[in-house]
């Protein structure tokens, strides 16, 4: 994944400040072995929007992990991919190739 840092420099651009707890939330379950497959349990819009719904108060906090969902998949496959769901990240991440443990 990108490093942090690479996260926080995009939100400042694009929101003006950084949000360095939504990235941490998101890769959250990396635990430096498995790669990508951690995005199965975060890298999607039903994970995002249960942590940050759509509310006022956390709009920017959701739109945030979104572009952060988009901008790892460019970095790993330069294609713009928003899975809506674990399975989805399943599906995509077997078409590169990944075999997906499903937990």
């Amino acid at each position: 994944m990108p490093h942090p840092k690479i996260h926080e420099l995009i939100d400042e651009m694009i929101f003006g400040r950084t949000f360095p707890e939504v990235h941490k939330w998101i890769d959250g379950k990396f635990d430096g072995t498995n790669g990508r497959t951690h995005w199965i349990h975060r890298h999607h819009l039903k994970a995002i929007n249960e942590e940050y719904p759509l509310q006022p108060e956390d709009t920017l906090e959701n739109m945030v992990a979104r572009v952060h969902v988009i901008v790892d998949w460019l970095y790993y496959y330069k294609r713009i991919v928003f899975p809506e769901s674990r399975e989805d990240v399943i599906r995509e991440l077997e078409t590169e190739g990944f075999h997906t443990e499903q937990t």
